[in-house]
């Protein structure tokens, strides 16, 4: 063969059976991009690309496994380390090998890691010194602080990392003792079919992302790893309004959508507007206006049932979201605010305040924007019946 040309298939297959290390190309994903291998070998003969790596890792050294893996994807490019690993060969035996990955993700035609593997003779499992797994999953739980689950298809725990029980607190004696029914959805399409899903988790008055990998093959799933974030502060702030602390206008119309989605005719929308608001902010200024805006956010939290939802949309506009409100409840609650609203105008920082309030009621069909467009043509009827009366 001439220099620069490959080997051909035909001399390619006769040399594999010399080949005494298996070589492997590992993404950032931990997934097999391409691989070289005596037919007996690690991942015998044939294309394994798309498989994940921990696949082939005997159960008892997995922890050692993530491990490697951890410490490989913080390093720079030449970066080398090794460990002895347990892994499964073509026919479905383990054998011991010395894993060496080499890290080459500078490199424009590998972009990933190389792992080689060298079989190690005479390997005797009760002489090989592998550290207690609880200090396997400790020391990878330090090397990354992050809450860390693993779980079976079903949910259930089959681990639970210090930075994860921190995390849960009380909560985690539930978690082992039921799972999360939270995951269940996701668990239904990451049970069945490798791949990744995130879930929001309300858990204690908490909100938690949760990411979910599943290690497998497609109806085989064996596992799948669970990383939780507490994004609590994010959603609050990202869902309320900073002055008021009410929901803000996503929030509302998340909230408005999904209760006509589920009972649209039960639905019902009070729009509510300051009048005299604008007077406030010229004569006192705007740190006397946002006193009010707080002082009327209190009077309308105490005028709400419990289910209903009001939120902030607008400078001095605000929003009642209401299941079930029939004309007596609603007279009730309109009462309490008109009054409330009274009662917090008298004071010196609040002269002149009143409000328009504007009616809606759900109906099949409708979106949230159609709600509160009927309910704001509502509010500007009854704000213009005022100013004529």
């Amino acid at each position: 063969m001439a220099d620069g040309e490959c080997i051909e298939p035909a001399v390619l297959a006769r040399l594999l059976p010399y080949l005494t290390e298996s070589i492997m190309v590992i993404g950032l994903d931990g997934k097999v991009r391409a691989n070289l291998a005596p037919p007996g070998g690690i991942l015998g003969q044939g294309d394994r690309q798309g498989t994940s790596v921990f696949e082939y890792f005997h159960p008892d050294d997995m922890a050692a496994g993530m491990e490697l893996a951890v410490s490989a994807r913080d390093t720079e490019p030449g970066w080398q380390g090794s460990g002895v690993i347990r892994m499964r060969k073509a026919d479905g035996t383990y054998e011991a090998y010395e894993l060496t990955v080499v890290n080459h993700t500078d490199d424009p035609v590998l972009q990933g890691f190389v792992a080689r593997t060298r079989s190690i003779d005479g390997y005797d499992t009760s002489e090989y010194s592998v550290p207690d797994h609880d200090e396997l999953i400790e020391s990878l739980a330090e090397a990354v602080p992050v809450a860390i689950m693993l779980i079976d298809p079903f949910g259930e725990p089959l681990f639970v990392n210090r930075a994860a029980v921190t995390l849960l607190g009380a909560e985690v004696d539930e978690l082992r003792a039921r799972g999360l029914p939270e995951l269940a959805p996701a668990l239904a399409e990451r049970g069945a079919q490798p791949g990744e899903s995130t879930v929001e988790l309300r858990l204690g008055g908490r909100v938690l992302c949760a990411r979910l990998v599943s290690r497998g093959r497609p109806g085989r799933v064996a596992s799948i790893v669970v990383t939780l974030e507490d994004v609590t502060e994010l959603t609050r702030r990202a869902n309320h309004d900073p002055l008021t602390g009410l929901p803000n206008r996503a929030a509302v119309l998340d909230e408005l959508n999904a209760r006509l989605a589920d009972a649209p005719s039960g639905v019902t929308v009070i729009y509510c507007d300051l009048d005299g608001f604008k007077l406030v902010n010229d004569r006192f200024g705007h740190a006397v206006g946002d006193r009010v805006l707080m002082q009327v956010a209190e009077v309308l939290r105490g005028a709400v049932r419990e289910g209903d939802l009001v939120g902030r949309i607008g400078g001095d506009e605000f929003v009642f979201v209401c299941n079930d409100l029939d004309d007596v409840a609603l007279t009730s609650v309109s009462e309490r605010i008109t009054r409330g609203l009274t009662m917090s105008s008298s004071s010196p920082e609040g002269p002149g305040i009143t409000v328009s309030l504007g009616v809606a009621r759900g109906r099949p069909g409708d979106t949230s924007r159609d709600v509160l467009h009927r309910a704001d043509v509502s509010m500007y009827a009854a704000k213009r019946a005022t100013e004529v009366g």
